[in-house]
C-alpha cells in the first residue's frame, strides 16, 4: 500500500512561515507605503493600484498616519481608511485613488472574512469581463493583474523563505511514514487490500518487505527490537492468511510515499529520507521559487457548472490560468497518475484546505479506484475548537459521489491535529 500526502498552505503555517495570502496582501501595501516613503513624488503606479495628488506629494498624505509614521504594519483597511479620511479633511488637497478589481475583491474578502482565495476570486472575475463591475474588466487586464500578482507572491514567499530557518516536525514526520491502521481503511475497499497483502505475501515481494522494514527501522520509524517478532508474524499469516483486522505489522508500512505539494516553498524536501531507493519523493505540483517558469498559479475547477461558459467563449485569454492545462508544461501531473494507478493507496491531508481552486486533480484522486482512504489531519486552535469539518466540508465539494466519500473520508475519531 502507498501513501499520498496533500501538502498545503497550513503545512508551511505549522511550521511558522507567514505564507498566507493575508500575510503576503499585508506586505503588499507596506510594499507600497515603502515605495513612497520621503519620495517628492505626485503620482505613483505598479498597474495593480495607482495613486495621484495636487498639490502635496504622496508622501505628505500617508505621513500624517501615526501608525505609519511609527512603522506599525499597514493593512489594506487602514491603508484605505486613511485615504478616506484625507479626502474629508483636506478637500483642497485631492487624491485620486485607483485600483483592479482583482486586489480590490481579495482586499475585501481579507476584510469581511478574515482570508481570501486569490485564485478563487480571479476565477469569479473572468465571468464579469465585459460587464461593468463596477467600470468594464478585460480579460486580458485581468490576465496581466494575476500575472504581477504572481510575480509579487513569488518575490514575498521567497523572502520568507530565505530569512527563516525551516526545521522538521518530528511529529509531522513520524505521521507521514507511520504504519497504516485497518480502522481507517473505507468499507467498500477491502478486497483491494486483501489482494495487495496477498500480492505482498509472494516469495519475491516478501523479500523486499523484508528490506523495507530494515529501512524503517533504520530511520527510527519502527522498534527494531521487535523485529524478529515482525518477520514471524508475516511469514505465519504467509502460511495461512487470516482476517483484514489481523494484518501483520509488516504489511502495514507505506510502501511508497509521495509528498504531493500545492506550496511553492522547499518545506516538503524536509521530509525526505535519504538514501530511500526512489520509494519517497516530492512532488512539486505547482512548481517550485527557484525555477520560475515551473509556478502555476490559477483556477482548477472543471467540475463548475460554469467552466463550460469560459471555453464556449472561444478565447484562449479566458483559460490561460487553467491548472489542468498548464500541467501539461511539465510531467509532474502524469507522475501523479502513475503513482495512484500502480498500487492501493491512502490520502492524508496535511494543511491543504482542498479548496475548489484544485477540484479538478483532487476529484481524480479522492475518487480514484485505488483510494482507500482519505485522513485530514486538522489544525487545532488555541481556543480549543479546529477546523476537521471545514476540511471535511471542502473534501465533499470535490466529489461526484457522496456515499464514496463519507465512506472514505476517516471520522473525526480517528484523525488527529497535524502538529
Amino acid at each position: 500500500m502507498n501513501r499520498l500526502i496533500l501538502i498545503g498552505n497550513g503545512f508551511d503555517l505549522a511550521h511558522g512561515l507567514k505564507t498566507s495570502y493575508k500575510d503576503f496582501i499585508d506586505w503588499y501595501w507596506n510594499g507600497v507605503l515603502d515605495q513612497l516613503k520621503n519620495r517628492n513624488i505626485y503620482s505613483w503606479s505598479d498597474e495593480l493600484c495607482s495613486l495621484k495628488t495636487t498639490n502635496v506629494t504622496l508622501w505628505d498624505v500617508f505621513a500624517s498616519c501615526p501608525d505609519i509614521i511609527n512603522g506599525n504594519a499597514c493593512a489594506y483597511s487602514n491603508f484605505n481608511t486613511h485615504i478616506s479620511n484625507w479626502k474629508n479633511c483636506h478637500k483642497g488637497y485631492p487624491i485620486i485613488f485607483n485600483e483592479s478589481s482583482l486586489i480590490q475583491n481579495i482586499c475585501e474578502s481579507i476584510e469581511t472574512k478574515g482570508w481570501a482565495d486569490i485564485e478563487s476570486e480571479y476565477y469569479n472575475l473572468l465571468f464579469k469581463c465585459g460587464e461593468s463591475y463596477p467600470a468594464p474588466i478585460k480579460v486580458a487586464d485581468l490576465n496581466k493583474h494575476m500575472g504581477l500578482l504572481q510575480d509579487k507572491l513569488v518575490d514575498y514567499l521567497t523572502d520568507v523563505e530565505n530569512n527563516n530557518n525551516i526545521v522538521r516536525n518530528d511529529k509531522i514526520y513520524k505521521k507521514i511514514y507511520a504504519p497504516f491502521n485497518g480502522r481507517d481503511i473505507s468499507q467498500t475497499d477491502f478486497d483491494l487490500i486483501r489482494e495487495d497483502i496477498k500480492y505482498s505475501c509472494s516469495d519475491k515481494v516478501f523479500t523486499e518487505i523484508r528490506g523495507r522494514l530494515n529501512f524503517y527501522e533504520n530511520k527510527g520509524f519502527v522498534d527494531s527490537t521487535k523485529h524478529n517478532e515482525y518477520i514471524d508474524e508475516g511469514l505465519e499469516y504467509k502460511k495461512e492468511p487470516s482476517s483484514r483486522d489481523e494484518y501483520p505489522f509488516i504489511f502495514r508500512l507505506p510502501n511508497n510515499v509521495m509528498l504531493l505539494s500545492f506550496n511553492y516553498t522547499n518545506t516538503a524536501c524536509l521530509y525526505i529520507p535519504e538514501n530511500n531507493d526512489g520509494h519517497f519523493s516530492v512532488n512539486y505540483i505547482h512548481g517550485k521559487l527557484e525555477n520560475l517558469d515551473s509556478v502555476i498559479f490559477g483556477y482548477g475547477d472543471e467540475l463548475d457548472e460554469k467552466y463550460k461558459e469560459l471555453q464556449n467563449k472561444n478565447d484562449n485569454k479566458y483559460l490561460d490560468n487553467v491548472k489542468s492545462i498548464k500541467y501539461l508544461e511539465s510531467d509532474n501531473y502524469r507522475k501523479v497518475l502513475q503513482f495512484i494507478e500502480s498500487a492501493p493507496f491512502q490520502v492524508c491531508i496535511m494543511g491543504h484546505s482542498c479548496g475548489n481552486s484544485d477540484r479538478t486533480l483532487l476529484n481524480t484522486i479522492f475518487e480514484h479506484e485505488n483510494c482507500i482512504s482519505i485522513k485530514p489531519y486538522y489544525h487545532k486552535r488555541s481556543d480549543g475548537s479546529d477546523n476537521y469539518i471545514e476540511i471535511v466540508q471542502n473534501i465533499s465539494r470535490n466529489f461526484k459521489d457522496p456515499k464514496l466519500m463519507r465512506d472514505r473520508v476517516v471520522n473525526k475519531y480517528y484523525c488527529e491535529p497535524l502538529t
